[in-house]
């Protein structure tokens, strides 16, 4: 996988623009440029499943709290699931499971929808077996007296848990660049080219200079990614398809591509 950094994409960018000495855009301009352009090319090959960037958080249920804060870089969700906390088998009453164990088995839990939602409110039998999610962003909790001016994103529980469970998050994070020039920034899959032509036709058209030949290559670019990301997920190799082989026949994972990558089926996954 390759690993870049911020320093070599705006070299080239400069590059591709002819301004390598130029004073025209500051470096301060030319690193917004870059990384703004690598933060929207990484969102777009997290929509197509990239789930080796996937990360794990698990927090405890606290009898009579359906709402509980979302980690701090949470992006999106892939996957939750519950483990439920019970007595161990013949042990003093009070000894517990530690939360992290998988003894009890973990089960996944699946979305509810808001017709759903008065049902589930009046129901008092909140495990782990019962409970299912929403994702929310919260402003004003029900018994502030004035609204919370940064939304805290959270995740509802219900019906609301009567017992201790683990919850386990698994989950994209946030696209956070260092605007370091030797931070390593990953994750582009050989499309670094993409930020590194937008930066650069940015900085012509900001001329008036024509970048007719960088905006031909930049939608070559692009119909390479439109063809490859769709089936892509580096976390999953048996899931990477060789697009450029249905030209001979078969792909892997079966059938064309677009039947492979789907055949899991992502059901409940948002």
């Amino acid at each position: 996988m390759a690993v870049v950094t911020l320093a070599t994409l705006v070299a080239k960018a400069r590059k591709r623009a002819d301004m390598v000495n130029s004073t025209f855009l500051s470096d301060a301009e030319w690193k917004e440029l870059v990384l703004s352009g690598v933060q929207a090319l990484r969102q777009r090959l997290h929509g197509a499943g990239q789930e080796w960037e996937r990360l794990t958080a698990e927090m405890d249920t606290v009898p009579g709290q359906a709402l509980y804060n979302l980690p701090t870089d949470f992006y999106r969700l892939q996957a939750l699931m519950a483990n439920r906390v019970q007595l161990v088998p013949g042990a003093t009453p009070g000894t517990w499971y530690a939360h992290d164990s998988d003894a009890t088995g973990w089960i996944p839990l699946f979305p509810f929808e808001l017709a759903e939602l008065p049902q589930l409110l009046s129901r008092t039998d909140g495990r782990a077996e019962t409970a299912s999610y929403r994702l929310r962003g919260v402003r004003e909790e029900v018994g502030n007296v004035s609204p919370v001016t940064t939304p805290v994103r959270k995740i509802e529980i219900r019906p609301t848990p009567r017992q201790a469970f683990t919850l386990r998050l698994e989950y994209l994070p946030l696209t956070l660049l260092s605007t370091s020039d030797t931070a390593p920034i990953e994750g582009l899959d050989g499309f670094e080219e993409i930020p590194v032509l937008q930066a650069a036709i940015y900085a012509l058209d900001r001329e008036e200079t024509s970048s007719t030949h960088l905006k031909e290559w930049l939608a070559r670019e692009e119909a390479r990614l439109a063809e490859v990301a769709s089936a892509q997920d580096m976390g999953r190799p048996e899931r990477v398809v060789d697009v450029y082989s249905q030209q001979h026949g078969t792909v892997m994972d079966g059938g064309p591509l677009g039947y492979g990558y789907g055949r899991r089926g992502r059901g409940w996954y948002p």
